[in-house]
């Protein structure tokens, strides 16, 4: 029992910390941009003279460019409603210039990806979906949104029919969290992983606390790999890991 709510609470901070990141992507860089305005009751006593009001706007107009908000995106919020390596040649190299000020390397693929580079040895990768990869100087990599990655573990087992909301892998172990799941379809999709191969030390346990549902199974498979399906209320994480 004390097992499945700690692997519980571990799913939920994962899958919830993981939701944050990716719903609030790019939210300082469009409040930055948003040209400020002043309204008055009084029509007839404008703060400034109309004619100054129109060159003024149409300066800023020209002269604006939509660029990415760096510090969210090297925070792990990047923006992935926005492809801006689909941009078009004179804003990509726009963004290079400004990412030289603060210190960044930057680089478009011919794929529609955009490559950041910090100075620390991270590197984060947009995908032309849209979603981010982050991979530290050490190897550990991170996922914000996108599909269902290809490696060594996720070879191991089937692929899942849910929406990923955030992968982290490194040389030992592979996690994803999925939201708009039902507990029914996690145990199927438990079903599915034990006709893979994963059904050595089969553990599985269900209980409800407080009103909140909550599922985990766990198993290895003969080559000693693990894995850890966990189900919290609609959210669910999968870790499979190498042998110990």
């Amino acid at each position: 029992m004390k097992k499945l709510i700690s692997s519980i609470l571990i799913c939920m901070l994962a899958v919830m910390l993981v939701i944050s990141l990716t719903a609030c992507g790019g939210n300082e860089n469009n409040e930055t941009n948003k040209p400020s305005t002043q309204t008055t009751a009084d029509d007839d006593s404008p703060l400034v003279r109309p004619d100054t009001t129109t060159a003024l706007d149409t300066t800023t107009t020209s002269d604006k460019v939509d660029l990415p908000d760096f510090a969210s995106i090297l925070a792990g919020n990047g923006d992935t409603n926005h492809v801006w390596g689909k941009e078009d040649p004179a804003v990509r190299q726009q963004i290079i210039d400004e990412g030289k000020t603060q210190g960044l390397d930057i680089s478009f693929g011919n794929d529609g990806s955009m490559t950041i580079k910090d100075q620390e040895g991270g590197t984060f990768v947009q995908s032309n979906d849209g979603s981010w990869t982050y991979t530290d100087d050490s190897g550990h990599s991170s996922q914000y949104g996108g599909e269902w990655p290809e490696n060594k573990f996720t070879k191991l087992v089937p692929k899942p029919d849910f929406d990923l909301i955030g992968a982290s892998s490194d040389d030992y172990s592979f996690s994803v969290g999925f939201s708009s799941v039902t507990v029914q379809q996690i145990k199927a999709y438990a079903e599915k992983l034990k006709a893979a191969g994963f059904n050595i030390d089969v553990n599985e346990e269900e209980q409800d606390a407080y009103g909140i549902q909550m599922y985990e199974f766990t198993a290895a498979n003969s080559a000693g790999y693990t894995v850890d399906l966990v189900f919290v209320s609609n959210v669910s994480s999968i870790t499979i890991s190498e042998p110990d």
